[in-house]
């Protein structure tokens, strides 16, 4: 462990640079803590997002208000991941996810950067529809393309999924 000492402050720092809080570009929002100066700078969470992505939205928009993200290594989260669509590969899952990138990137994606964007959101979405016809999730594998076509075309990201998406039943 390394020892500072702030002369200013008179203060001993004996954290170790694996705990120091460190710079991020983007954090998950199941645990951040953001100031009142900086949600009335940068506003709320966009409503557009029902559920994902808006987390990256806000750190995007934070980033170009001039905000920086901080991270504390030391602090600890649970967070159950996936527990409010059924879990991680659901159809629900699958449609919320890819309806909200396609709102993201058509927000944040726009001129130069879409040409690196639609090759790299192509390779993954057909790395996913290996994967998801592999385990013969024909449901999630519709549901995630009819978010996708859903999303890119509309640009919103709170349409309601359709009921075959929501039944659990296979």
């Amino acid at each position: 462990m390394r020892e500072l000492t702030n002369e200013w402050q008179g203060v001993v720092d004996t954290q170790t640079d694996e705990e120091r809080p460190r710079i991020i570009e983007f954090a998950p929002f199941c645990a951040v803590l953001l100031s009142r100066q900086l949600l009335e700078t940068v506003g709320l969470l966009d409503e557009q997002f029902f559920l994902y992505y808006e987390d990256l939205d806000y750190c995007q928009r934070m980033r170009q208000a001039g905000y920086t993200l901080a991270m504390i290594p030391t602090a600890k989260v649970w967070h159950k991941v996936s527990v409010s669509t059924g879990g991680w590969h659901t159809p629900m899952e699958r449609f919320l996810m890819a309806q909200s990138s396609g709102r993201y990137f058509r927000r944040h994606g726009q001129g130069w950067r879409m040409f690196f964007i639609l090759p790299y959101r192509l390779a993954s979405a057909l790395r996913l529809t290996v994967v998801l016809s592999y385990k013969s999730e024909w449901r999630s594998l519709r549901a995630y393309w009819y978010g996708l076509w859903l999303g890119w075309r509309t640009g919103q990201a709170n349409t309601p999924a359709p009921r075959w998406v929501r039944t659990q039943t296979q």
